[in-house]
């Protein structure tokens, strides 16, 4: 009887380790806005007829001008997107009521490019918009873009055209 005891409490000590495991292993896109404008942000994974989630939108999907905003899997997107990869990011610039209630007419799709460390950096701390911009048309043309199958924090930046940039380092 004892044994069969301590069998149940390893038992449920493991589940119990497991369970309260799982939300430390959930995926999170941190998005960091560097630039004066807010952005409507929605997410699409890699698999066929992929909503853009979250499915319905807040001001809390709202990033401010040089604000941070977090979508975390369970909240913002479904834990069973565990496995798929982030392919494009959605936006709305500087977005009314309006688009946040019926924001699907109105995406669209955004730049992201995924840059190594030294590169990141260099973008972001170039300061000459002539300079940003013919550099972000570079990288945009050397095929940088890639799915982000893993936690990852965004840059959005914008160019002198106006376009905005969702960088992420390798």
């Amino acid at each position: 009887m004892k044994i069969r005891i301590k069998i149940l409490i390893k038992t449920a000590s493991l589940i119990i380790a497991m369970i309260t495991s799982i939300p430390l292993s959930a995926y999170k896109y941190t998005f960091i806005n560097a630039t004066n404008k807010s952005f409507l942000l929605g997410i699409k994974f890699d698999e066929i007829n992929a909503p853009i989630y979250p499915t319905t939108f807040t001001e809390k999907q709202i990033v401010k001008p040089q604000k941070t905003i977090v979508f975390v899997q369970g909240k913002e997107f479904p834990s069973i997107k565990w496995s798929a990869c982030l392919k494009t990011v959605e936006f709305i610039t500087e977005p009314t009521t309006e688009h946040i209630k019926n924001p699907n007419s109105h995406w669209k799709p955004g730049i992201l490019l995924s840059l190594d460390k030294a590169t990141l950096k260099k973008v972001m701390e170039t300061t000459n918009q002539d300079t940003l911009t013919k550099l972000l048309h570079q990288l945009t043309t050397s095929n940088q873009t890639q799915k982000l199958c893993s936690h990852s924090t965004v840059h959005i930046i914008e160019s002198q055209t106006g376009t905005p940039y969702f960088l992420v380092e390798k």
